[in-house]
């Protein structure tokens, strides 16, 4: 059986294809509001894309990535910093399977959650089961090997705030003090659906729910789900219906679909930062970017008075290429019989790297 978390989910049909459908609906930037000549609709702005060409997009040009544009990689940034969201701490619970924390970063980074917090396991009872004990500390094996899984996660360490506690209660204690409502994921029946029906705190309608301003969504462990003490502190239960017989899927899915259904049912949600963490955003990401002495004074510069984001998050043809490990890439070019790939320079690792995040 599938590595499991203790969600009930949609799984296919109307309702997940409405939502992926509508996803596409957010802020926008500032120009494809307003109308423009179909003459003039396929060129754009020469300051915001070094006087590139790109296709019109019926009757109003949307301001769209361009491979070589001026500033690309400040205004992607700024592009995904006007969509992140502190409005939603997503809580992984007392997770067993390191390749599914680096999934679930991933998912919460593309989903434009900027905060993530991780509860480790508990330790194993040396008494109860000697010969399973382990040697070393848990959460000091499980940073080791998430640094063997990085790939998964597509660098999204880079661009989101991971905070680890060593016990549930201290995350308790953390979530309140900081004043987030705590929504448990829970298969329990006095859990509430987000979807329509009797019960549901949703009516699977766009824009239907209103989320507290702060809040955090916490999954369990692949096998039980969340803890007691998860629960006990809960201030709503939540799940979302299965129409099979299966009723759990692999964590970092039912991660994805939850925000999904969160963010289609609150769509305010998306991009609701304060000012000062996008500056505080800004200040961190903006060197990052840098890769000349001369980009790193121009970035400094720009923090701020940051370029304008696009109306699109999808990258040019040029740049869909994805990026893997040249181990990987050898691997899997013998194995489709188109034999080995010369070594990259180091400028190509660089921009494939990069490639996860730009």
């Amino acid at each position: 059986m599938d590595t499991q978390t203790k969600v009930m989910l949609f799984g296919a049909g109307v309702g997940v294809g409405l939502m992926l459908a509508r996803s596409g609906v957010l802020p926008s930037s500032s120009s494809s509001s307003s109308s423009s000549s179909s003459s003039s609709s396929s060129v754009s702005s020469s300051s915001a894309t070094g006087g590139a060409v790109r296709p019109a997009l019926g009757p109003s040009a949307v301001d769209m990535d361009v491979a070589g544009g001026e500033l690309r990689a400040l205004r992607k940034a700024e592009t995904v910093i006007q969509r992140r969201t502190d409005q939603i701490i997503l809580v992984v619970e007392r997770c067993t399977a390191t390749h599914n924390y680096t999934a679930v970063i991933r998912t919460a980074e593309a989903m434009g959650i900027q905060h993530v917090w991780l509860v480790a396991p508990p330790p194993k009872d040396a008494q109860s089961n000697p010969k399973q004990q382990r040697k070393k500390d848990r959460w000091e094996e499980d940073a080791k090997e998430l640094q063997d899984h990085i790939a998964y996660a597509r660098m999204a360490c880079k661009w989101i705030t991971v905070r680890e506690f060593r016990t549930t209660a201290g995350c308790i204690a953390a979530l309140r003090e900081a004043g987030r409502q705590i929504w448990v994921t829970d298969l329990g029946q006095q859990a509430e659906s987000l979807s329509a029906g009797p019960g549901g705190v949703g009516g699977m309608a766009y824009g239907s729910l209103s989320l507290p301003r702060h809040m955090a969504i916490v999954f369990g462990t692949e096998s039980t789900g969340c803890s007691d003490d998860m629960l006990g502190a809960a201030d709503r239960r939540v799940y979302l219906p299965l129409h099979g017989f299966a009723d759990s899927l692999n964590l970092s899915v039912a991660a994805a679909m939850v925000l999904q259904a969160l963010l289609f049912l609150c769509p305010t949600a998306v991009g609701n930062m304060a000012p000062e963490g996008r500056a505080a955003l800004r200040a961190e990401w903006y060197p990052k970017l840098a890769r000349t002495e001369e980009q790193k004074v121009e970035y400094a510069a720009r923090v701020a008075n940051p370029p304008p984001p696009f109306d699109d998050m999808r990258r040019p043809d040029e740049h869909r290429g994805g990026w893997q490990p040249k181990k990987v890439k050898r691997k899997n070019n013998v194995a489709w019989g188109v034999g080995e790939e010369e070594e990259e320079d180091e400028g190509e690792q660089e921009d494939g790297a990069a490639g996860g995040a730009l």
